[in-house]
């Protein structure tokens, strides 16, 4: 959804959910990243690895 706003194109690829967990989010935290799941332009919410983990853990 945001990528669309952009100049540059993106593509959607899959990814385990283990990869995305244990490798891409402690990348984007290592980077000073954060991660919003479904962000949109009125209640995003930045969450840590972490609470990402637990939300998924949840369902």
């Amino acid at each position: 959804m945001e990528a669309s706003n952009l100049d540059e194109s993106y593509k959607a690829f899959n990814m385990l959910l283990s990869t995305f967990l244990d490798d891409l989010l402690i990348e984007i935290e290592n980077d000073g990243g954060a991660t919003a799941v479904f962000p949109n332009k009125n209640d995003t919410i930045i969450q840590k690895r972490e609470e990402v983990k637990e939300m998924i853990r949840k369902l």
